[in-house]
This record gives structure tokens, sequence and C-alpha cells, in this order.
């Protein structure tokens, strides 16, 4: 991204939207997948985020692509199925371009009946073949075929013994064996094991019969070396790597033939491309082998171009500019009079050179400056300052530049002083009278050097979302997704992968804001599993709340609270709910919980019925103490609408029998713990109802937090909550488990106790704040002259962003003057983290030609050295800052002057600024709303495409005048698309004048109506095929 404003323009046609097409240069783009990048800006500068495509730039250059038939270095087969590439059975012999021999494969452990026979080769690349194929049966037989193989020595000495180890297995007792040496049908030998003297070098096959019987005997054929051994050292005459018109000579040993994997056939080589290098040699008696392989890398020639600005006036002012393409990509440069940038000035007459390296190939340009005369009216000098501090004329910085009628010069100007941000620079010339021309401004930014910075961006809200599998359905037409607006989305929700085949699939989302603007496509690959059953873990939070509800759910937080002791990220516990006051009939109970997060889950419900019966159903509560094990519990009945002959029921332990029968009950646990007690309220045989409540029985854990620091601290330090002793804890929202933490981030901290009997308990929440501590830069001016004119001033950036001063001369604004030399400190505070600096100011010698004075007026020129004195430090520039008093000046617009003097007594041009002064004066201006008369809206076409009739002809909305308007009114939606649209309102008051329109979003559905039934033709025809389908 070259920055916004940076990319390369196109034309287009002022509006809300642009539907148009245009065509992109593609020319220098590099064969291959690119994405192009499109934007657009309104008409106050403001750049939407990109939208971007992928696109292919392909080769059009005409290419020979006739096939070069590589060698055959081996081969492999299989039965039936294959096992992939290479894992095969390998079959070996000598490197040939056509392969014709015959060979024995054992069928020992193929089953009998039909089989497949598949073949393929590889060749000298390692590129394998396709396979072919043919049939073979297996027969039954009633013996036992031998599996034949054996083992033949390499012999490189003519007239040498080659020894032939028969490793045949499945060999029955008595097998009798026929060696063909030559395979030329002629039994040589019948021992297992043999050896044998070939009469001259050559590659033989020699074959091995085996006998178990007259019916069950087997073959096989094996290649058999004799020759001398190939000699495959190379001898390399040159460097492996060297610059583009080099090139180093690869020679194999003589007395063979040559096949190099360039293609050549003799025995050198001259290699001037980069790549990989390797000869396969041949002997006479076809023995082959292959080199190693050399790896040649060419390094291309940077393409030095050069302007040259010759010298003028006898002055070393001539400038060569370099322009460097190609090589690596990465330059350095040393030119002949000791620059090292790509521009070198301030050259004299005469002959120079410049060696680029890109750190591999050197390139040196040799180039000659002449000196040319300056003619009357000659621009003759030039000089820049940056923003809006002219210096005035001739005191810029200056640029050494050739003279001319006009000029050309290139230069680098450093900005290394410049903060980051925009800014700029104004450039002006003079000719040899001295006469100034206007001022040249170009506008630059400054970039944070080597860092990344996040720019803020002002988002719309996002208002809109869907999603597609696979193929992009195009913006809008995707599955719509219900979001929360704002300018970020952080949300979960599912979608419906009901239709998608087994596999992998695509899913893509995108957003859309409140100004119809798509953001680009986020995707992520998903895998569709046929009836997998997957267990997903989550991080889940502990449940702290639960409450139920009856049919109509009332908002979470605002069920009926369920009381029980948080223990967990699950609940697994029984509870009674009285359901008096519900009408007889079908009912839902629905029972939802919240985690300590805050966050609450989706509800689980359950269908009940209602009866009606003739009697007072009891409503059933009871209360209980809290008591250490050993010490009884006292059970009070609280149960509403009982009759006298009530009957109780105490089930102590949940576990369904009864063990009391009073109304109140007391009763000692033996041990710490939650326990779950039951009490039955019985009013008759049907009326009767039930309540369980959980009771704790002690020692109860003491929640208590002790803050040892300030709850509001500053970046760096920290505050240690510590919690009771003797637990266990889990804190809020480390999730440490010590007793004690250190915090040292803002945010509500909290700690869970639980003793050993699993009781557990939260602690009151404590809010921490941590500030960012502020950060400053002091600049310090030094006095002059012996004089109090030193200054002082910060910049000061983070923190809260108010800051107070208080420098150690009493000042309390952002700058002090009138320093003498000494030692200063400054306090910045922000209201939280106060940082302090100290300083010194030395004293300094005034130069002859510095500025010593300056003064500033308003209005009529008092004259030279009568205007307010500024006590400013000496030196050849003066920066100062201090305030002005306004009093006695009116409101509205004046002008400042300011102007200085040097040690001569010369003062300067003014330096003018105007400037405002405001009524502060706190004023409660009411406005006056004439009434608001009519109103009327208008529909988008689609939600790309928002339509504005233009004011006053919309469609009108009868209205009630006055200061606001409240109502509904009816729009038939029939003639739009399916999908989510926006309705836009405006109203117009009693003077003519319009609002801004309102609008909101709305959806139409599809309300066709379609017969789903799905209907099965019957089946009529079947047929059957074996093996090979006929069609």
């Amino acid at each position: 991204d070259p920055g916004v404003g940076n990319g390369t323009p196109f034309t287009v046609t002022p509006g809300d939207f642009i539907d148009m097409n245009t065509v992109i240069q593609t020319a220098g783009i590099p064969i291959g997948y690119h994405n192009a990048f499109v934007r657009v800006t309104d008409e106050n500068g403001k750049w939407g985020i990109y939208d971007g495509k992928p696109f292919y730039v392909y080769d059009d250059e005409y290419k020979n692509v006739q096939k070069d038939q590589k060698y055959i270095a081996g081969a492999e087969y299989f039965f039936d199925t294959d096992p992939g590439i290479g894992k095969a059975t390998p079959i070996s012999f000598n490197i040939y371009d056509t392969v014709e021999i015959d060979r024995y494969v054992p069928v020992a452990d193929l089953d009998t009946g039909y089989h497949y026979f598949y073949l393929r080769v590889l060749d000298e690349n390692q590129n394998w073949s396709i396979w072919q194929r043919d049939t073979l049966h297996i027969h039954h037989v009633n013996c036992t075929c031998p599996i034949v193989d054996f083992t033949a020595d390499t012999v490189n000495v003519l007239g040498n013994t080659t020894t032939f180890t028969n490793l045949s297995d499945s060999l029955f007792t008595g097998a009798t064996y026929e060696w063909d040496v030559d395979n030329d049908s002629i039994i040589d030998y019948t021992t297992a094991n043999i050896t044998h003297v070939y009469p001259g070098y050559g590659i033989f096959d020699a074959k091995l019969t085996v006998y178990n019987s007259d019916s069950c005997y087997a073959s096989f054929i094996r290649e058999v070396v004799v020759s001398p051994a190939i000699d495959t050292s190379l001898i390399i005459v040159g460097p492996t790597e060297f610059c583009e018109g080099g090139s180093v000579m690869l020679t194999a040993q003589p007395g063979y033939s040559y096949n190099w994997n360039s293609g050549e056939i003799t025995q050198s080589i001259v290699v001037e491309q980069a790549g990989s290098y390797k000869v396969r040699l041949t002997n006479a008696y076809g023995m082959q082998d292959h080199s190693r392989t050399v790896l040649v890398t060419v390094f291309p020639l940077a393409n030095v171009e050069f302007t040259t600005i010759d010298a003028t006036g006898g002055i070393a002012n001539g400038t060569s500019i370099c322009d460097v393409t190609g090589g690596s990509g990465s330059y350095t440069y040393n030119w002949s009079t000791g620059g090292i940038l790509s521009i070198e000035n301030n050259l004299p007459e005469g002959d120079h050179y410049v060696i680029v390296n890109d750190g591999f190939c050197p390139v040196q340009k040799d180039f000659h400056i002449y000196n040319n005369p300056v003619y009357p009216g000659d621009v003759v000098f030039a000089e820049y300052y940056f923003n809006e501090d002219d210096p005035g004329v001739g005191n810029g910085q200056s640029l050494n530049i050739a003279g001319g009628d006009s000029v050309y010069f290139a230069t680098y100007i450093p900005a290394t002083s410049l903060p980051v941000g925009y800014h700029k620079i104004h450039i002006r010339v003079s000719d040899d009278r001295e006469s100034w021309s206007h001022l040249l401004t170009e506008e630059f930014y400054v970039y944070f050097d080597s860092l990344q910075y996040q720019a803020p961006v002002i988002q719309p809200p996002l208002t809109f979302a869907e999603y597609f599998f696979d193929g992009d359905p195009g913006t809008g037409n995707g599955v719509p997704v219900t979001i929360t607006q704002g300018d970020s989305i952080d949300e979960n929700f599912g979608v419906n992968t009901a239709g998608l085949d087994v596999g992998y699939h695509i899913v893509g989302f995108r957003v859309m804001d409140s100004l119809s603007k798509w953001g680009i496509n986020r995707h992520d690959n998903f895998y569709i599993y046929d009836s997998t059953k997957s267990t997903v873990s989550t991080e889940s939070y502990k449940i702290i709340a639960a409450e139920y509800f009856y049919d109509e759910d009332p908002g979470v937080g605002n069920g009926i609270e369920i009381e029980f002791t948080p223990t967990g990220d699950s609940i697994e516990m029984e509870r009674c709910f009285p359901v008096t006051g519900l009408d007889p009939g079908d009912h839902r109970i629905y029972v939802r919980t919240k985690d300590e997060d805050g966050k609450w889950g989706i509800y689980e419900d359950q269908p009940f019925v209602v009866q009606a019966v003739s009697c007072t159903c009891p409503d059933v509560d009871f209360a209980s103490n809290i008591v250490n094990p050993g010490s009884a519990t006292s059970f009070t009945n609280l149960s509403g609408n009982t009759i006298t002959g009530t009957t109780y029921q105490w089930d102590i332990f949940n576990d369904g029998s009864v063990d009391f029968t009073t109304e109140n009950i007391d009763y000692s646990f033996s041990g710490s713990g939650m326990y779950d007690v039951k009490l039955t309220v019985i009013n008759s045989d049907s009326c009767y109802a039930s309540a369980i409540n959980q009771v704790l029985v002690g020692p109860m854990p003491n929640p208590i937090v002790t803050i040892q620091g300030d709850t509001e601290y500053c970046d760096g330090d920290s505050v240690v909550l510590t919690a009771s002793a003797g637990l266990s804890y889990e804190w809020w929202p480390t999730g440490e488990t010590t007793q004690s933490i250190s915090a040292k981030a803002s945010g509500t901290y909290y700690v869970w106790v639980t003793t050993s009997s699993g009781i557990e308990l939260k602690s009151a929440n404590h809010e921490l704040t941590k500030h960012d501590v502020p950060e400053f830069t002091l600049t310090a001016i030094d006095a002059t002259g012996g004089n109090s004119n030193g200054s002082a001033f910060v910049e000061a950036t983070g923190g809260s962003g108010d800051y107070g001063y208080l420098w150690s001369t009493a000042g309390t604004e952002f700058f002090v003057n009138n320093l003498s030399s000494g030692n200063y400190n400054v306090e910045i505070n922000d209201g939280h983290c106060p940082v302090d600096s100290t300083f010194f100011i030395d004293n300094l010698a005034v130069v002859p030609g510095n500025i010593v004075a300056a003064e500033y007026f308003f209005k009529g020129d008092p004259g030279f050295g009568l205007g307010t004195p500024l006590n400013v430090a000496a030196g050849d520039t003066v920066e100062f800052l201090t305030g002005f008093s306004v009093t006695g000046l009116p409101l509205g617009y004046h002008d400042m002057y300011v102007r200085t003097k040097d040690t001569y007594g010369a003062w300067s041009f003014m330096l003018h600024e105007p400037f405002h002064i405001y009524d502060t004066t706190s004023a409660n201006l009411q406005a006056i709303q004439p009434p608001l008369v009519a109103a009327e809206f208008f529909i988008d076409i689609n939600v790309f495409n928002k339509l504005d009739p233009g004011v006053g002809l919309g469609s009108p909305i009868s209205v009630t005048p006055g200061n606001n308007i409240l109502g509904d009114f009816n729009y038939a939606a029939d003639s739009l698309e399916v999908g989510f649209h926006k309705v836009f309102v405006r109203a117009e008051d009693d003077d003519d004048k319009w609002s801004h329109f309102e609008y909101h979003d709305f959806h139409v559905y599809d309300t066709t109506y379609y017969d789903l039934t799905k209907v099965q033709p019957e089946i009529v025809e079947a047929e059957y095929f074996i093996d090979t389908d006929p069609g």
C-alpha cells in the first residue's frame, strides 16, 4: 500500500456510489498471482477502506514445449491395489532410453482367480510414468511353488569369477536348480549356488529356475554386470558463483559417452546460466553412472543510468544522479568524491566515477563534469525552509545549485529534526541580481522510523453481516446474520451447514457499515465430517447465579432467583418451584444461569401441565440458621396457604426418606458442608407441595480481602491483595490460586474462598485503577552574554492529557523565560502521576552577527526599539516561547508583529501573524426552532443504492405541525426485493428548511408459499455388470 492518495488514480463520475468499468494497466507486473486494490475518496477528502480482487498475469511469450525424453532408471510393479508411487516392488536394471526385458515376478501370495498386474517406470529426473496394466489368472495347484531369488557379484576385472548365491524360499526337500547364465535357454549349471567366468565385458541377464516338482516351479531373471568401474569425478575450472557474463567449465573424465542434464553430449561444457548440472557417463559395455550435481549461481548485473548537471561559474556545484535497476535490488554507492548516496552534489569540473555494489557484482561508471559560464539574469542561488518559519530571504538553508536560466537540481534534504506528521517545504531561488522568486511549496509526511504505528480510523458503525459457503454469491446475497451495531464486532453465531457435502469447505464472512459500504471478505476453512461425534471444549467460568420464569421471558436478570452456593462451571441440583397463580393448562418453565464474567447462558425449558384442584395447595418455604458441626441447625417452617390438619415431612438429605414430621425441627449435622434439605407440606392427599433449600454447615470461610497500597496507582506500581488464610483461592480476573496476588492492571478484583468441605464464598469487589505515566520532552535554551535570558519548555504526552506545570522559578506555564545560568527543576502533573526533570542553563558568549534582541507590537508600528521587548537568548537563529497579554484589545481580529535585532543594530523584517480575540463570557444561547410542518420518506432500491429523489420529492407523510413529530405511517413493500432495506425520513419547518434525513433498517421477507413435498418416482428397471462398466 503506497498510502492514501498515492495510488494510481482513475476518473470517476462523482456520486454517492460508483458503478463503472475501467482498465488497469498491468505492464511491468511479473507473471503470477496478484491483487488489485481500489478505494475512493469523498469531497471532504475522507478515504474509504479498500476493496481487493485477485487476478493472474499470464506469460504471452512463445515457448517451444517439445518434450525431452529422459532415460529410464527404474521400475516397480504391484498387484490389484496401488500402494503409492515408490512403494511397490522394485525391478532393478541398468539405465536405458527404452526398456525391453524379460522378468519373472512371484505370485505366491495371490489368491486363486483373476488379478491385475501393474507396472510403471521412473526416469532419471525421478519422474514416474503412469502405470500400464494387464490381467492374469492364478490357478489352484496342490503343491507349493518356490519363491525364486538370487544375488550376483559385480565384476570389474575381466576374467574374475562372478559368484551367484541362491536366496530362494518355500523350497521342498529335493528341490532342483537350472541356471541359465546368459538367458539363452541353455542350462549351464544345476547346483544351488554357482560361480561363472564371463568371457567378455557386458551386462548379462542370468536366469535361475527352481523345481519343487514337475508342476510346481518358478524362475527369476537378474542383470549381472561385468564391467570396469566408472570414474564419476568432475574437474571444475572457475568459480560456481559468478556475475552475469562469467562462466565455469565442467569436465568429465575421458573414455566415456556423455549425457549432461543440460542436453550437451561433450566431455566438457561451459556453463553461463544458473542451475544444477550433472552428467551421466556410459562406458563401452553399456555400464552407466551419474556424476555429482554441481550448483551454479549467476548474479545479474545492476543497470546503472546517469543524469549529470554540469557545474557553472568556476564553482564546484555540479550534480550527478544515479538511477539503478536490476541486480539484487539492494545497492550501495561509492563516489570518487567520497559520497555514499545515489545523488552526489558539489562536484567540481573534471573526471569522476561511481561504484554501485549490489552485494555481489560491483559496477563502475565513469563520467565527466564540465564548468559552464554564468550569464546575466541566470538563477545562481537557492534556499529552503520548513513549515511557516520563514527566516527571511537569504537566511534559509542553501542549496548548491548550478546556475542557469532554469534549474534542475536533485539532492537529499534531511528531515531528522522534524516531528512525525505533515510538513511543508518552501524553496525559492535568486538570480545574479539578487532578485528572489516566489516560493515553491510542497507538502510531505514524516513517518515513524522503523516503527509500526497504528493510525486511528474513523469507522462508521457496522450494521449488517452475512456469510456464504464456497462460491461468493455477491454482496448482499449471502445468509444474513443479526449483529449488535458498533464500529467493531465480537460475537459468536452458528452457521447452517445443512446440505453441504462431506469434505472441506470455505465459509466467507463480511460486514456492511451504516454508509452501505462492504468490508473485504474474511475466509476460513472447515471440514464436514460424516456423522462423527466430537467433544468440543471451551473455556468456562464459574456459575454464580440462576433464575427461572414461566411462559414469558421477563428479560435476563429479571426472573425468579434460585439460591445456591457457587462451586464451579456446572450445576447439578434438585429444586421445587411453586406454581401458585398459574392458570390450569399447559405451561413451560425456563431456567438459565449467569457466569462470573457477567454472561447469561441460553435457557433450558420443559413443558408441564397445571391441573385444576378443588383444594388449597400450600406455598412451601422454610429458613435455617448456620452453625458448626455438632451444634443443632434450627429449621423454621415459613409455608403459606396451610390449613387445619396440615402435615409435614422433612427429608434432611433429600434421599427420599422422611426423617421428621413436626412443623419445626432441629438437626445436628456430623460434618461441615452443603446439604439439600427437602420439606413437603401436605394439605390433603391431592394438595401438597415441596421445597428444597441448600443448608450450610460451617465453619464458614471469611471472604475478607486486605489491600496493601493505594487502589489508584501509576503504571509500574502494583497493589497487593491478600485473602484470609487457611483456605483455597480463585482470584478474578487473573485466575491465580494463591492467598495473595500482585495486581498491576486496572479492573474489578475479588476472590472466591473455599473451605476443605467445599463451602465457597465470594469477597466484595475491589476496583483498582492504573494510571498511565505522562511522558515529556524538555528543551532548554542557554542564556547568553551574561544575561538572564535563558528559557525552557516541555512537550508532554500520555497520562490523563490534562497537565499542570510547576517550575523551580514558581512558573506554571509549559514554558519558562528569563533564566540565568544554573540548575532548575520542572514538575509535570496530570492529576495522577507527577513526573519531574532537572536541567542546567549555561551562559554562552554572544557571537558577532547574532540576534540579540526582539520586540513585538500590535497595530501601528511604534518604531525600531520602541515595541514591547522579548528577553531572547542570542543566536544565529532564535527559538523562544512566551505568552502575550492582550488586555485592552477589543474583541475581533488583530495583527501581531515581531522583529529581531543583531549585534550590528540591524533590524529584521517583521514576522506577521493574525489572531482573534474571542468573548469568553459564558452565555446560554436559546435556539429558536420554527415549527415542523411537513415530512416525507423514501425507500432505497436495495442495500447498495440509496436513491434520494431530492427534498420535497419523497413520499409525503401527514403530520401535525409542532416542535417535534411523533407518529406512525404505513408503506406497501410489495415491490421491494426480498432482503435488507433502509427507510429514510426528513422533516420541513415553517421556514421551508429541510432537516437531514434519519434512516432505519428493515427486512422484506419472502412470503411466497412453496410446496416442499418430495415426490419419489417408482423404480422400474435394474441391470448388473462384472468388473468393467459397459455404460
